[in-house]
């Protein structure tokens, strides 16, 4: 399998629960390994964003989610690059990660998850009308 960085999905966050839309991983199938986001005052990209904390969600195209941040990130200071595994405590997923006998997968174990493209990118807890939310995906296919 190869890896790449998908192409950048970014929109204006006008609502507190915005989607900003899919990304394609190149290929029908993959396994997303992470990403890197920001949000930027405007489309300018020259200060930060309003919104002070906010969650990720991504959704393959089987409507399964595999990535929900825990907690609120601060993603307007600085560019948040997230490397992520799944574990037995991913609260809010679709899908719980099994070992070979199906129990479910120690903590930490990194057991990954192969998702159906393409990807919808959702932003929750943002709403202010400028902000303008950049977010690339890294997978490998």
């Amino acid at each position: 399998m190869a890896y790449r960085k998908t192409a950048t999905l970014a929109a204006v966050t006008t609502a507190s629960t915005t989607v900003l839309g899919t990304v394609s991983l190149g290929a029908s199938y993959g396994v997303v390994k992470g990403f890197s986001a920001r949000n930027w005052a405007s489309d300018a990209m020259a200060a930060a964003g309003t919104d002070a904390l906010e969650k990720v969600k991504l959704t393959d195209a089987a409507g399964l989610v595999f990535y929900l941040d825990a907690a609120d990130r601060d993603y307007k200071t600085a560019q948040v690059n997230v490397a992520f595994t799944t574990d037995d405590t991913a609260t809010g997923l679709s899908v719980t990660p099994t070992d070979a006998t199906g129990a479910a997968a120690t903590a930490g174990s990194g057991a990954e998850q192969v998702v159906k493209s393409p990807i919808t990118v959702e932003v929750q807890n943002a709403g202010t009308a400028t902000d303008y939310f950049r977010i690339w995906l890294y997978a490998e296919v």
